[in-house]
């Protein structure tokens, strides 16, 4: 710690050529033991929270270790916080499968959908089987058969969800969700959701359960499992660049592929190969999720 306070107060030159030592410094170390250093909690811990302070770019070049085992460490530190045991259960330790996320056949579809391609999920699928490419298997869940009733454009669900940062402290997100459009709203982002302010926050709201727990799901997977948290702030901007790609870009298999703002879904003809060329891909939300377009 007094190493790094030395280093914070020094020049800028100064930082620059103490860093390049120390860097060439490890790189001689890893050549002389071979391998990878075995990191303990504390050092991963230390490495998690200095991720927050570079940009993802160059973890790569900073980090001896790739994106997602500081991603993976984070889960685990999470873990070791809310267990309340040092005994680990008998048999073989459970195998992490949260590794990066892909597009399976379904949504690859639903993504073409809303470009204007309508083609079936299976033709999809047979696609990628004789590209040799493995679709990603469908997820389990609740289906939405019983989704649209009379009633669905009256009625909100809300929830809360839990998200741990960077440093393991707990905040909580309440969401409202439409359920006639699929359409979320982040209603507010708080440490300690006092009761006075959960009323404040969710008056004239009915609590129904189906259709929150799968937009939550989503929320997880597709975003606050892939990167880490520093503090409110960074996650109420997150979760609101998130929604606007959510309601207008997102494809919903409820909805016939179409994002909950919306209404019709364009066409175009999927034999014009030249047109196919033409979809290009723009990072959002920190770039952790893209969205497909034709080119001007």
């Amino acid at each position: 710690m007094f190493g790094l306070l030395t280093v914070l107060v020094r020049p800028d030159l100064s930082k620059d050529a103490e860093l390049l030592v120390l860097r060439h410094e490890n790189q001689v170390l890893r050549r002389q033991v071979g391998g990878q250093p075995r990191w303990g909690h504390a050092d991963r811990l230390w490495l998690t929270a200095l991720s927050r302070l570079i940009h993802r770019r160059r973890w790569a070049e900073v980090f001896p270790v790739t994106p997602a085992t500081i991603l993976r460490w984070h889960r685990h530190l999470v873990a070791r916080k809310w267990t309340f045991t040092d005994r680990r259960r008998p048999g073989r330790p459970s195998a992490d499968g949260s590794g990066e996320p892909h597009l399976g056949h379904r949504r690859i579809q639903g993504e073409l959908a809303r470009l204007g391609y309508p083609i079936a999920a299976s033709t999809v699928w047979e696609i990628l089987h004789t590209a040799g490419i493995s679709p990603a298997p469908r997820r389990a869940g609740p289906t939405w058969r019983q989704f649209l009733t009379a009633q669905a454009h009256a009625i909100i669900a809300c929830d809360f969800l839990a998200v741990e940062t960077v440093l393991l402290k707990r905040l909580y997100v309440l969401v409202f969700i439409e359920h006639g459009t699929r359409r979320p709203h982040l209603a507010g982002v708080s440490a300690h959701p006092t009761g006075a302010w959960t009323v404040q926050q969710a008056r004239n709201l009915i609590m129904v359960l189906g259709e929150r727990e799968r937009v939550i799901g989503t929320l997880r997977r597709e975003l606050l499992d892939r990167i880490l948290i520093l503090n409110e702030r960074h996650l109420a901007r997150v979760l609101q660049e998130y929604l606007i790609h959510y309601n207008g870009r997102r494809p919903h298999q409820s909805r016939r592929q179409r994002p909950p703002d919306l209404a019709t879904q364009p066409s175009h003809d999927v034999t014009n190969l030249d047109d196919l060329r033409s979809i290009r891909r723009k990072p959002v939300v920190a770039g952790m999720i893209g969205e497909y377009h034709h080119a001007a």
